[in-house]
């Protein structure tokens, strides 16, 4: 039964809000992680007021959430150090998958969430387009000199990445890129403001300088323009060909010089090769069974503090093969059970943006991920309750 309070909707957006204030590195900057840490453990009330208000939630949502609670606790029961409190470890997980649920049950249109969701995107893209045509950062972020891809040296426009709101250039842009898939299958918003939202973000990804993002993007519109109304069988094989094939390609044309200054453009640090090399380094290592079972290590290629570029590598190492290989698949289910009621090629659009710009790199470990998908799932989807209704009453 749908929820049509005004208090319910206030409490959703409240700690939606709450939850974007500890995901939004520019925004977790000026409150620093104490209090980043204390809004997590405030946010966990929502918790309480969901099963006070009954919402119901999803069977792959409560395997999900057991699942990583009960790999947690095995963890500290087999004293397998992994140096992460319960708030940044299990909270930030559980409470984006709660908020998804609690705003799948509810009737009443949440306008200042996605008004403040639109102020975001276009700032957040606004910044990034400053920095790139100034060659400055607009955040003088803390620890930029701590992290590979922000301290590299950016001496004109073709090395340059912007950093806007999400620090660093991979988290921007798939931040973006999540947000660009849900604006292009709208529905709702008219074509003039829709079309020059996609533009500011694609000219943003640009400024990023995320080679995986633009090459998922290229894949997309290609796939939006010429294979769309394609057989799905013929659709999946081919982009599926194209995500594989075209990233190593692209590089070895970039190293091969085959087209002199056109392949100038920086996309990033021989990527493709670290990629290969997680693997590399991942079945290479000496695991013990505690470490099969229980996980802890987070995984850095050899003689570096650099995690692999592989996110689902490093899930499988820090919670464990079980459990590790059911965070990733339920984690891909909630997103795709979240998108359900578009028709299957919108689907696919949409997990693409989301997925095929984390899996290119290690987005998919991170925790702000979930939270960027369930807000701009909030604000964007055409087929939320509250939208439905919104459409029916008129």
């Amino acid at each position: 039964m749908l929820k049509s309070s005004k208090q319910d909707s206030f409490v959703l957006q409240f700690f939606l809000l709450i939850l974007a204030c500890t995901s939004i590195y520019g925004i977790y900057e000026y409150v620093g992680g104490v209090l980043s840490g204390k809004l997590i453990w405030f946010s966990a009330l929502f918790i309480i007021y969901f099963y006070l208000k009954k919402y119901k939630i999803p069977t792959t949502s409560m395997v999900y959430i057991l699942s990583i609670v009960i790999g947690f606790f095995f963890q500290k029961m087999a004293h397998v150090s992994t140096e992460d409190s319960f708030n940044n470890t299990i909270l930030i997980r559980i409470i984006p998958v709660m908020l998804l649920a609690a705003a799948q049950q509810q009737a009443r249109i949440p306008r200042p969430l996605i008004f403040l969701f639109f102020i975001f995107f276009f700032v957040e893209c606004s910044i990034a387009l400053y920095e790139k045509a100034t060659l400055t950062h607009f955040i003088n972020y803390k620890s930029a000199e701590n992290n590979a891809a922000t301290s590299a040296i950016m001496l004109d426009e073709s090395t340059f990445r912007s950093f806007s709101l999400m620090f660093h250039p991979l988290y921007n842009a798939n931040t973006i890129s999540i947000i660009l898939g849900f604006l292009l299958c709208s529905n709702f918003i008219k074509p003039i403001y829709k079309y020059f939202l996609i533009f500011m973000g694609l000219a943003s990804l640009w400024a990023f300088n995320s080679r995986g993002a633009l090459i998922i993007w290229g894949i997309i519109l290609v796939y939006r323009t010429i294979l769309y109304k394609a057989k799905i069988w013929y659709i999946l094989v081919i982009v599926g060909i194209l995500y594989f094939a075209l990233p190593p390609l692209i590089e070895w044309i970039a190293y091969s010089g085959l087209l002199g200054r056109l392949t100038d453009f920086d996309f990033s640090d021989s990527s493709t090769i670290t990629r290969f090399e997680a693997f590399d380094t991942f079945f290479n290592r000496q695991w013990s069974l505690y470490e099969i079972l229980f996980g802890g290590q987070k995984i850095c290629y050899p003689g570096t503090d650099l995690l692999l570029e592989n996110g689902i590598l490093l899930d499988l190492g820090y919670w464990g093969f079980i459990v590790g290989t059911i965070k990733v698949v339920c984690e891909i289910m909630i997103t795709y059970h979240a998108v359900i009621n578009y028709n299957l090629r919108d689907r696919i659009l949409i997990m693409i943006a989301t997925w095929g710009v984390a899996f290119m790199n290690n987005n998919s470990f991170q925790t702000w991920l979930m939270v960027m998908f369930v807000i701009a799932c909030v604000a964007l989807n055409n087929y939320m309750p509250y939208r439905m209704v919104s459409k029916n009453n008129r």
